[in-house]
C-alpha cells in the first residue's frame, strides 16, 4: 500500500485544490486498546502504514503512530 496515488505528480498539485480523500489510505486499519505494542508494530509492518487507529469497544480513543512506537522502544530498552 502506498500513502499517495502513484497517478498524481508533485508538481501538479495545488494545495487550494487538492482535497485529503486523494491523499488518505482506506480503509482504515484499526487495533483495539488492550492489544500490545508488538502486534501494533506488526499490523503496521504488515499493511506498510506508519499510523493505526486505536479503538476501545469500536470507538476511536486516539492514533498511534510509528514514532510512537520508536518512543516505547527507547523506553523499553534504555542504554
Amino acid at each position: 500500500m502506498e500513502s499517495l496515488p502513484t497517478t498524481i505528480s508533485a508538481e501538479s498539485l495545488d494545495p487550494e485544490k487538492s482535497q485529503v480523500a486523494e491523499f488518505m489510505s482506506f480503509p482504515l486499519i484499526k487495533l483495539e486498546s488492550q492489544e500490545s505494542m508488538e502486534k501494533a508494530a506488526q499490523v503496521m509492518r504488515d499493511h506498510a502504514i506508519h499510523h493505526l487507529v486505536v479503538t476501545e469497544h469500536g470507538q476511536m480513543l486516539e492514533t498511534l503512530s510509528i514514532h510512537d512506537y520508536y518512543k516505547y522502544l527507547v523506553l523499553k530498552h534504555p542504554k
